[in-house]
């Protein structure tokens, strides 16, 4: 009775094995998806720049980042969505918390992309707002201001 319950046990384990996907001929089929090249960017959303009057200017204190997710080296570029806002016409960018910076629309940040599929490529900048040649008016007391900044990025 045991020799029947592991013949029949082998007949089993070979049936398995004979149906577990081995093909007779010899080929293994291998299959990936295949990405192509495409731009993909993350971005800081907010900055506060705290307190400024017509005739100063202020600064970022932490720089903003931008990281590349995509599979290319990449040039960033920057514009208001509002292209008619005086006012924050005149924000700039820099690399450098010391400068030299560039107005919104002049500044361009290159970014490598990782090839560690774990890794993402990340450049830092700081913003300024440059009120010191603003000719406009604001009304008295504390007036919260601010602009959206729209980032491209092209490939280089």
């Amino acid at each position: 009775m045991i020799r029947g319950v592991a013949l029949f046990g082998a007949f089993i384990f070979v049936l398995v094995i004979s149906l577990s996907g081995a093909d007779d001929d010899g080929v293994l089929r291998v299959e990936a998806d295949v990405i192509g090249k495409f731009i993909s960017i993350q971005v800081d959303d907010f900055v506060f720049l705290g307190n400024i009057s017509v005739g100063q200017e202020v600064r970022s204190i932490n720089p903003m980042k931008i990281n590349n997710t995509g599979n290319v080296n990449i040039s960033i570029y920057s514009g208001l969505v509002d292209q008619n806002d005086e006012l924050f016409k005149n924000l700039y960018f820099s690399e450098l918390a010391s400068g030299p910076y560039n107005r919104i629309g002049g500044f361009v940040l290159s970014i490598p992309f990782s090839t560690d599929p774990d890794d993402i490529e990340t450049e830092s900048f700081y913003v300024k707002l440059n009120l010191k040649n603003y000719s406009g008016e604001f009304e008295e007391g504390i007036n919260r201001v601010g602009a959206n900044v729209k980032f491209y990025a092209l490939a280089e």
